[in-house]
């Protein structure tokens, strides 16, 4: 007997996919999050500007493509 269809195989993999990328992005989210803390203390005013925009960046990619993940 088979209860699912290949599209309905493929959908659930599709899913599962997706739920996998999207759970891991909250770690390297982590990540970057030291670097923009350690920006403040080390450098000067305009270095740690540069810094945590770059890494501001870097986040906002990140929340966008959790955003897609957690669509789909």
């Amino acid at each position: 007997m088979i209860y699912a269809s290949g599209a309905e195989k493929f959908a659930i993999f599709l899913g599962w996919f997706f739920a996998g990328i999207s759970g891991a992005i909250l770690p390297v989210f982590f990540f970057f999050i030291g670097p923009a803390f350690d920006a403040f203390g080390t450098q000067t005013a305009e270095e740690a500007r540069a810094e945590t925009r770059k890494i501001s960046i870097i986040m906002g990619c990140l929340g966008a493509l959790v955003m897609i993940t957690g669509f789909f």
